[in-house]
């Protein structure tokens, strides 16, 4: 179908025809036409027969006798259900935004193209006032949506579809076809409106290997354009100092594991030139020899040459570990899967003067479906997805703490809704320090840093059953030179020993 607005005409209206076509070749590759008087759906059709002898290749038919093999019909989601011969050609689904906002709606479209697997059918929308739950609209969304109806009852309308549109924005889809009929009063509004729309790119790539890649400056200027993630950071060092203070320790030993180009130092040293922390050691460990430069220059100009800097892979490191305060930021999208928990494992002895930032973080996984695909697991901004389930909490590291880097864990999710599963996302939550928090899951909250997309398991995609319980196993495996997962879901094991995605724990 052409990406052009089509031109509607009623058979009701058929005395009209010469008026509305004679702008159809100028401005419109396809005819629209609403069978609203199945009298006149032969007059309307030899109208059209004798403009064109293809006029049924651009011409759609909104009707309910679905007669001829040769023509495309669309049939309103609440005739869908009466039908009982089906056409083999293409079916567009006009569903209202009262059928959006219905679940048992979403159930029975579900179930009807079950039973009807073998025809071919997309969805349409036909725009009115009512307003849209986006939590129901979400599913609709994953599938495929040809055009948008805006007929004489909503056009007449002093309202407009914005926020239709910017859904389809936030779900990173491209607003489809616009199909409007009295063109005069309502194109170019809703085109305005339309073009300016423009989805949210959806973005997919590799995790991170810091151990083994040395990252770039263009990684470090995203990074650290995440001020919500430094402000956090800066809370959490202003509570740490306070504390640490109050034990009054004849001097605090301060370490930073991996300081990058310095940010970290940055929110650090405002702490200190507030607080007036008249002893202390500063000790910055960095293994990317293109950081070193940088830090050294900061620290002639910026920190009164107060820190220590030393080229090395802290994993490499043998000096003292009776430290204070040691602060890191190897926290990846999972949580864990930068290694952090490996890393920082030397300096994890509990002591009750040593403050360890980040605190804890904690996994969460949760079961979705996306029509994005996605073969291998990745790090993912996805836009068009509707969650299966409510996410549920994999495995927690605490710092100072013990723990085991080898976890297992089996999950179970409730399906509500979702009749097909493509893989699960995964996302932290961080304690930093006290109340401090950080996230990379939900924008609305204050605590979002957007310097992490959440991860993404992949799986085959398969069909699901409403209320089924879908069981997910869960394996966090450290062998000593790599850590990878394998998770195990309908019987079939993905990525196992590592093969599509595992982290190494050797330098290169």
């Amino acid at each position: 179908m052409s990406r052009h607005n089509g031109l509607i005409l009623r058979t009701s209206d058929v005395s009209n025809f010469d008026q509305k076509y004679s702008i159809f070749t100028e401005k419109f590759k396809l005819i629209y036409i609403i069978n609203d008087d199945t009298t006149n759906l032969q007059t309307t059709i030899d109208y059209l027969h004798t403009k064109h002898p293809d006029w049924n290749k651009y011409t759609i038919i909104q009707s309910t006798e679905l007669t001829r093999s040769d023509i495309e019909y669309v049939v309103k989601f609440d005739d869908l259900l009466e039908l009982t011969n089906i056409p083999s050609q293409h079916i567009y689904i006009l569903l209202t935004m009262e059928n959006i906002n219905s679940t048992e709606s979403w159930h029975q479209y579900n179930i009807f193209k079950l039973n009807n697997h073998h025809h071919n059918f997309s969805l349409a929308l036909e725009y009115t006032d009512t307003t849209v739950s986006i939590e129901n609209f979400q599913y609709w969304l994953t599938e495929p949506i040809s055009f948008i109806l805006f007929p004489t009852t909503s056009t007449t309308s002093s309202s407009t579809p914005d926020f239709i549109f910017n859904i389809f924005q936030q779900k990173s889809i491209p607003i489809p076809l616009l199909i409007i009929e009295d063109i005069p009063q309502y194109e170019q509004k809703l085109l305005y409106l339309k073009n300016i729309s423009k989805p949210h790119y959806q973005y997919y790539s590799q995790p991170l290997q810091p151990l083994v890649e040395d990252l770039s400056m263009g990684i470090y200027k995203q990074f650290e354009s995440d001020n919500t993630k430094y402000n956090q950071y800066q809370q959490a060092f202003e509570l740490a100092i306070s504390d640490l203070t109050r034990l009054k320790l004849p001097r605090i030993k301060i370490l930073i594991i991996g300081p990058g180009t310095g940010k970290l130092i940055d929110k650090l040293w405002k702490v200190l030139d507030k607080k007036l922390l008249p002893n202390y050691d500063i000790l910055a460990i960095e293994k990317n020899p293109i950081c070193v430069p940088i830090l050294n220059e900061k620290n002639t100009k910026s920190w009164n040459n107060k820190i220590q800097i030393i080229n090395q892979d802290i994993q490499k490191y043998t000096g003292d570990n009776n430290y204070n305060l040691i602060i890191s930021e190897l926290i990846g999208s999972f949580g864990d899967n930068e290694l952090c928990p490996e890393i920082l494992s030397q300096f994890n002895q509990p002591r009750p003067d040593l403050i360890m930032i980040p605190n804890s973080y904690t996994s969460f996984l949760q079961p979705i479906y996306t029509p994005f695909k996605i073969k291998k697991i990745s790090l993912i901004k996805l836009g068009n997805y509707y969650p299966i389930s409510q996410p549920q909490e994999m495995w927690n590291w605490n710092h100072p703490g013990e723990y085991e880097l080898t976890q297992t864990k089996s999950l179970t999710f409730a399906n509500a809704q979702g009749y097909k599963i493509s893989g699960f996302l995964g996302w932290f939550e961080c304690t930093l320090y006290g109340h401090v928090q950080i996230q990379c899951h939900d924008v609305n909250l204050g605590n979002y840093c957007k310097s992490w997309y959440p991860i993404y398991f992949p799986i085959h995609k398969s069909k699901l059953k409403p209320n089924q319980d879908l069981l997910v196993e869960f394996n966090r495996i450290n062998n000593g030179e790599n850590v990878w997962y394998e998770y195990k879901f309908l019987n079939k094991v993905y990525n196992q020993h590592g093969v599509s995605y595992c982290m190494s724990l050797q330098h290169s």
